[in-house]
């Protein structure tokens, strides 16, 4: 798989774990995994480490997508609890899934929590919860092979110790050893939060708020302004009252183009929910990131760097900041502050300072801001916090405690000493950034890094560059020829593996790469976005050295150029442009002499698509997204997909399970079988998974595996199958016999 179709991968991964079903004109899982897993999957607010070196216009329209998506959750329509909800007795023991997760811990913390006994909690995107203990210095973390729970989307701190867990309907207290509570909650949640006096309130992303007094849950009714308006974050401040703020978020008109968006909070009184907006404070105009209450009845918001406008087209600059609500009014606390516009957090401390994180706007280095009632001081990367680039855009989260202050970032958790942030916590900090996989046997694996190459043997992970004298080349495309060489292409040039070693057969580059059953490589490079002529050659040994020759012409796939290549029945070269993003997406073909434009397939004009492979037979699997079906035309795709299979002459399309609207959830085996990663939907009533097509028939291999943001990373010669959860590699138990 090309390292584009990678990149868009992980930002759908990203959305579509956190909603499966969104009711809005733009596809946010489309725009996702999709603008930024880079290149690979982390995030700013939950954006993707890959966006390190995205432009910040592109993250920011990320930002708007994630945040629509990270609210979408589905609605029950009922006041109360018509059954009794579960709640097991205490010390409810975990349950080993059978499932292997294979990448270490990374440091790259999504959300940042202490509980009450000041014991911290870090999420990593892939659900993996780490347990840090200030005191001892100590850490242990727990995976979804200690138990499908930690699959879940976000944590709440809990006040006797311990963290909440929030996983589609259902809250879990973890105490670190077992779940203290299991709780069924009668919507889908999105955030949680416990209050002073021990009770919990949820809010679904449409905005229902849900009360729990410790037997049954009672609903106030929805608080968000609008049908467009998500939930991202709730607080209940020192009156009891529940707050609850998100984003707003409609197509722009098509002369604008871009996303209009902004933000807003609501308290309920009792009987009623006040909204407050951009006319009340300027940073409302943003994405609600943080609500922090005080003890004396004050209530702080953090907003994300966007205002009220059109993100991606004309609009205002980004906005965001920080707003204070003293009871009757309001007062933006942003002015005074510079580099503040993109608050990702805010929290009082025992003493009553106010803490606030911050992430840049243009390459996410972390800023924390201090606030004793009269006046501000700032410390950044010179003060030792993560300077440019080293976060990957992931939220930043300001947690003040009796015992010092420290922040979540998304290069680990750092505490204030003195004047100086110290890394607490991994001790060292080496994330991999894994962005494509080729899984060569139950025990050995290859990954494309954010930098360079990975081997995954014997239970261990180490670097193996293509070219030891640039450790940190990028690689663009890695592939299985049908010999079992192992090739791969990125900046550094085209590399086969021999012996154990690298070695270099082509200095040019390459960004896509396919290697047919006489031996020729073929390669392409180059593309639109920079002026960069694309170009695609042949390289064929000749007894002593590799050969490279240009052929003639190339495939105008427009800004990305060509992304993936296959050999069809024919010997005939395939060439793929991923997703259009402005381009003139489609397929073409090479038959050794000219170049053949394929702009629609099985009647359908596609826009952007993956070669995903050639069967053992010849046959050349295609994924598509359909074009000119989106209602927003500066965002790519609008729900269709296709997939289609060329024999050298004709095409078959064939039919995709309900839910499979990307078509990087598509992917083939070795066998020349066709995968899709199906969503979980509990509006739609489809359970979700990994699917195989089976001559014609969709099965379910491991539908007895609970994991709903399960997504194909590859699957292993041998049949074992490997998945993606966010950025975390997992390998997974033999089907039964008969799925």
């Amino acid at each position: 798989m090309a390292e584009m179709d990678a990149f868009e991968r992980r930002l759908a991964d990203t959305l579509l774990r956190y909603a499966d079903e969104v009711p809005l004109a733009v596809d946010a899982g489309a725009v996702a995994h999709r603008v930024a897993l880079e290149h690979p999957r982390r995030r700013a607010i939950f954006l993707p480490r890959g966006l390190a070196g995205v432009p910040a216009v592109a993250w920011v329209l990320l930002v708007a997508a994630l945040l629509a998506a990270l609210a979408g959750t589905a609605l029950v329509a009922s006041r109360l609890l018509e059954t009794a909800p579960r709640v097991p007795p205490l010390g409810a023991a975990l349950v080993p899934t059978g499932i292997d997760t294979l990448t270490p811990e990374t440091g790259w913390y999504a959300r940042v929590v202490a509980d009450g006994d000041g014991v911290f909690w870090a999420l990593e995107d892939d659900g993996r919860l780490t347990r840090f203990d200030p005191a001892s210095g100590s850490g242990q973390s727990w995976t979804v092979s200690d138990d499908a729970a930690f699959s879940g989307t976000g944590i709440a701190p809990a006040r006797a110790g311990g963290v909440w867990l929030i996983g589609g309907r259902t809250l879990r207290w973890f105490d670190g050893a077992v779940f203290r509570e299991v709780i069924d909650v009668p919507a889908e949640i999105a955030v949680a939060v416990e209050a002073a006096d021990a009770s919990l309130s949820a809010a679904t992303g449409e905005g229902d708020v849900l009360h729990w007094d410790g037997s049954s849950w009672d609903r106030l009714a929805p608080g968000r302004p609008s049908p467009d308006a998500y939930v991202t974050a709730i607080a209940v401040d020192t009156a009891g009252r529940p707050w609850i703020g998100g984003i707003t978020q409609v197509a722009a008109p098509p002369e604008a183009g871009g996303v209009a968006q902004s933000g807003w909070v609501s308290r309920h009184d009792g009987s009623t929910w006040t909204t407050f907006d951009l006319n009340d404070a300027a940073p409302l105009g943003s994405p609600v990131m943080s609500i922090a209450e005080l003890p004396d009845g004050a209530v702080w918001v953090a907003t994300a760097g966007m205002s009220a406008g059109v993100v991606g087209g004309a609009g205002p600059a980004p906005g965001g900041g920080l707003a204070r609500f003293d009871g009757s009014s309001w007062t933006d606390a942003t002015a005074q502050l510079s580099g503040a516009r993109n608050t990702t957090s805010v929290a009082a401390g025992p003493d009553g300072t106010i803490w606030a994180a911050a992430g840049d706007l243009g390459d996410g280095a972390v800023t924390v801001r201090r606030f004793d009632g009269r006046s501000w001081v700032t410390y950044g990367p010179s003060d030792g916090l993560p300077g440019p680039l080293e976060s990957g855009f992931i939220t930043a989260w300001a947690v003040p405690t009796k015992d010092g202050v420290y922040v979540g970032t998304g290069a680990g958790i750092f505490r204030l000493s003195g004047d100086r942030w110290e890394r607490t916590w991994p001790a060292t900090f080496a994330p991999m950034a894994l962005q494509t996989l080729l899984a060569l046997s139950h025990d050995e694996l290859w990954a494309i890094g954010e930098k360079g190459l990975w081997h995954y043997r014997q239970g261990a992970w180490t670097s193996e560059p293509i070219d030891p004298l640039h450790p940190e080349g990028a690689v663009h495309a890695l592939t299985l020829a049908p010999d079992g060489t192992l090739w791969a292409g990125g900046t550094d040039g085209i590399a086969y593996r021999r012996d154990g070693r690298w070695i270099i057969a082509d200095p040019a580059g390459a960004n896509a790469i396919a290697v047919g059953r006489d031996g020729t490589v073929w390669a392409a490079w180059g593309s639109g976005e920079d002026g960069t002529e694309c170009e695609v050659r042949t390289l064929r040994f000749d007894g002593s050295a590799w050969v490279s020759r240009a052929i003639a012409g190339c495939p105008d796939f427009g800004f990305f150029g060509v992304s993936s290549l296959a050999i069809d029945a024919t010997g005939a070269l395939l060439a793929g442009a991923g997703r259009g993003w402005g381009g003139t997406g489609g397929v073409a073909r090479f038959d050794g002499r000219s170049w053949e434009t394929i702009p629609e397939i099985g009647g359908s004009k596609i826009d952007g698509a993956t070669i995903l492979g050639t069967t053992p037979d010849g046959d050349v699997w295609v994924a598509a997204d359909v074009a000119n079906v989106t209602t927003t035309p500066s965002l790519p795709g609008g729900g269709r997909v296709l997939a289609a299979r060329f024999d050298g002459t004709n095409w078959t399309t064939v039919e995709l399970p309900e839910g499979v609207e990307a078509s990087d959830y598509l992917d083939m085996a070795p066998d020349g079988a066709l995968w899709t990663h199906v969503p979980t939907s509990l509006a739609a009533g489809v359970d979700g998974g990994l699917a195989r097509l089976d001559g014609d028939e969709w099965t379910l291999p491991f539908a007895a595996t609970p994991l709903p943001w399960l997504s194909l990373a590859s699957v292993a010669p041998d049949g074992t199958v490997f998945g993606w959860i966010a950025s975390s590699i997992v390998r997974l138990p033999a089907p039964a016999p008969g799925s």
